[in-house]
């Protein structure tokens, strides 16, 4: 037990790590479902938070509204942490954690839309902004819903230029504006639908960069994570099979 003060940077550092173990444990149980896995997180956040009398930050004591924010930003960075953690990868920019959030935890929705109230709640979790997902259209636009921008279809090429169009992205991938991740990720499974997975790839890498590195990360979580139905499940796959048969023939040169 903590108890008395507590310095802010101190104790949430114990309570990532403590709401982030406590959520992988429920992820590679099979547990993820819905928002309960976000409050999951929450309650271990708290658990620790609580043990102190007080928290101390530079601007004085910390009070219960801040608490709650707190709590939510550690919950929303432990559960994103402990997703791409079961696949031994890394998500850190706010757009590739929402939308890797978005697409494991409601998976079993065969449309996904988030209410203000929801996307309220992933904000303070995650410190993203609504308007701002939509300008990168990982939202699509809407009044009291706001559909999530994937493919939920994946049969044909065709299917994976619909998705693009909706998103306002060139489908040339030396043309297209890249404003984060999830443009290089739709890409790569448009790549992979047109049977030129490692020509998109090549491209993408030299000009995203981080993205890039990012887009594959997001890949490798879906692929795990989804369930064996989810058509996204079946690209995202494909871009980590590419990937990894691509390092195997550069180990391959090296040697």
């Amino acid at each position: 037990m903590n108890g008395g003060k507590c310095d802010l940077a101190v104790i949430e550092n114990e309570a990532l790590e403590f709401a982030r173990k406590f959520v992988r444990r429920i992820v590679e149980e099979g547990g993820v479902v819905g928002y309960d896995i976000l409050f999951a997180g929450l309650g271990a956040a708290l658990s620790v938070l609580t043990r102190c009398d007080s928290i101390v930050t530079p601007k004085g004591v910390l009070d219960s509204r801040g608490l709650a924010e707190v709590a939510y930003r550690i919950a929303g960075r432990a559960v994103a942490e402990a997703l791409a953690g079961v696949a031994g990868a890394v998500v850190a920019s706010a757009p590739g954690r929402f939308y890797l959030i978005a697409r494991t935890l409601f998976a079993e929705a065969s449309n996904i839309r988030l209410d203000g109230a929801s996307i309220g709640l992933l904000q303070v979790a995650l410190g993203v902004d609504r308007e701002n997902l939509v300008r990168l259209s990982i939202l699509g636009k809407g009044k009291d819903v706001y559909p999530l921008l994937y493919p939920k279809q994946a049969r044909t090429a065709a299917d994976l230029e619909r998705l693009l169009r909706q998103r306002g992205l060139e489908r040339d991938p030396g043309r297209a504006l890249l404003r984060s991740s999830i443009d290089v990720l739709h890409l790569l499974y448009y790549g992979a639908a047109r049977g030129r997975l490692r020509a998109f790839m090549e491209i993408l890498k030299i000009r995203s960069g981080n993205m890039f590195d990012e887009a594959l990360n997001i890949a490798k979580v879906l692929c795990r994570l989804l369930p064996v139905n989810d058509p996204e499940r079946g690209l995202a796959c494909r871009v980590v099979g590419e990937a990894r048969g691509g390092l195997d023939m550069w180990l391959q040169r090296q040697a």
